[in-house]
């Protein structure tokens, strides 16, 4: 063990760059996302609902998934890998050894998403099957916040996160030479980091997997509660947030705020559905006949507008949709309705797969003229 004294003295090591960059990679991904509407693809209902098989929806989720992890996790992970990337240095191939201490911390979060992805998919399929619960969908997120509540004040939560939060004892009771032992340290690390934080990363299925504000909030509350002098104190005031939230969530879920997934607003007085929809709206002085069906949940719909001014109909438009579920915050989905026809503008897309109201933001934009915007609510049936 003589090895890693001087990690354990006097330097902790500096953060390997890939990491760093790995873990602002991550966050430009999430935050890209989040800026071009495509955030709302990966919550759950998103490659499941109507998308492709379960196996390729699951690989794409996984993709997604590795960007979150780091993102979110290794940020917290921090210490540990200072000191392995210090202690590491004397071996004779310290590459290998430490791509495989990250490899094995990294297998463990990714086998943990392919379980959550294919137990949410199977909720979801409950959800349908359930027309009790399929009416009161908000029960479903309620429920995962308060595990996630509930498990912040458990003793398997604190043992846990005492070996997280002391990485030097951890370290020298478990580091080897050579890359086989590495990836051994750093899949014990991430069950240890996995024991401690898999509550809070299932509420990321509940709001939606790849909500900005929700990622950065729970980063926060994870980094801290390793590495913060009151940490216990922190894990403890967010448990009882997270239980405030669930119970409000099933009292009521109007009465929580967007922020932490409440209703949002929308400003429109154009209302429709549930059912196919076949309305003809004016707008800065074009027709829009909008046509959307079967507008029912769980089905890939085909969304079309033609778009007329005075008798001539519009060709060559840039039409774009932005769908966003206004029962709950878990982002919003841009669409580009291609031309299909003379002033015909349509797409099919998987885009609304939940029960409940929709808000629809259409753009509009002539070739050379000014756009127009068209504003709906739409309600969805199952």
């Amino acid at each position: 063990m003589s090895t890693i004294a001087p990690a354990l003295g006097g330097t902790r090591g500096r953060a390997p760059r890939p990491v760093l960059l790995a873990i602002a990679a991550g966050w430009a991904i999430a935050l890209g996302a989040q800026v071009t509407g495509t955030a709302g693809t990966f919550h759950h209902h998103g490659p499941i609902e109507g998308g492709p098989p379960l196996w390729a929806a699951l690989l794409l989720f996984l993709f997604a998934w590795q960007a979150m992890v780091a993102a979110m996790m290794l940020p917290s992970s921090l210490p540990l890998i200072r000191l392995f990337e210090a202690a590491s240095g004397s071996q004779e191939r310290p590459g290998r050894a430490r791509a495989a201490f990250l490899g094995g911390y990294a297998a463990v979060w990714t086998g943990f998403g392919a379980v959550a992805f294919l137990g949410d998919a199977a909720v979801q399929r409950t959800v349908e099957a359930v027309p009790w619960l399929w009416e009161r969908q908000w029960v479903v997120a309620a429920g995962a916040l308060a595990v996630a509540g509930a498990f912040q004040f458990s003793d398997l939560k604190e043992r846990c996160l005492s070996k997280c939060r002391h990485p030097g004892p951890y370290l020298l009771a478990h580091y080897r030479r050579g890359a086989a032992a590495g990836f051994r340290l750093g899949s014990g690390h991430g069950l240890f980091c996995l024991g401690c934080c898999w509550a809070l990363m299932l509420v990321m299925f509940a709001v939606g997997v790849a909500v900005f504000w929700w990622m950065a909030a729970l980063t926060a509350l994870m980094v801290y509660e390793k590495v913060g002098r009151h940490g216990a104190t922190v894990a403890r005031t967010a448990g009882v947030a997270l239980l405030g939230a669930a119970a409000l969530e099933l009292a009521h879920p109007a009465w929580l705020p967007a922020a932490v997934g409440g209703p949002r607003s929308f400003a429109s007085d154009i209302r429709i559905g549930p059912g196919p929809v076949t309305r003809v709206v004016r707008s800065s002085g074009y027709q829009l006949d909008l046509r959307i069906a079967p507008n029912r949940a769980t089905r890939r719909g085909t969304v079309s507008m033609n778009v007329r001014k005075g008798d001539q109909v519009v060709n060559g438009a840039r039409v774009r949709a932005r769908f966003t579920m206004l029962d709950m915050d878990m982002g919003g989905v841009t669409v580009r309705l291609p031309q299909t026809g003379p002033g015909t503008y349509s797409a099919s897309e998987p885009v609304l797969g939940m029960a409940g109201r929709w808000g629809l933001r259409f753009e509009i934009v002539p070739p050379g003229g000014r756009s127009s915007t068209l504003m709906v609510v739409d309600r969805i049936g199952p």
